[in-house]
């Protein structure tokens, strides 16, 4: 999806950037998975976009992705978090929040699932 979708930064690099972010404050990205990405992103997208994913995958984000995250692990109310970060641009808002959302629970769910 890098390189993909509406936007200044294209919606796909914006999903894959909230994974890789909510993934990484978690310590728990794998390190030549994450080499991959950014290396394919170095071609295939904008370079505004390229130096977001770097960044998420170093756990910086925007203020409201940050909030957002806050609010997902119970630390702040969702639904002001929320509709924060879905006014950020005119899709990247949306795209984070899904991406935060798909990594926060690759991080916390699939350990419980694997255990059921």
């Amino acid at each position: 999806v890098i390189g993909r979708g509406p936007g200044l930064t294209p919606a796909g690099d914006d999903v894959v950037a909230g994974t890789l972010a909510a993934i990484a404050l978690r310590g728990q990205l794998h390190r030549e998975a994450t080499e991959g990405i950014l290396a394919h992103a170095a071609s295939a997208t904008t370079s505004l976009s390229s130096s977001l994913l770097r960044c998420a995958a170093a756990g910086q984000v925007v203020p409201q992705a940050a909030r957002m995250l806050s609010a997902l692990c119970g630390a702040a109310p969702l639904a002001p978090a929320l509709d924060d970060l879905l006014a950020v641009g005119g899709t990247s808002g949306t795209a984070l929040a899904i991406g935060l959302v798909a990594g926060a629970r690759a991080v916390v769910c699939a350990p419980l699932e694997a255990a059921l």
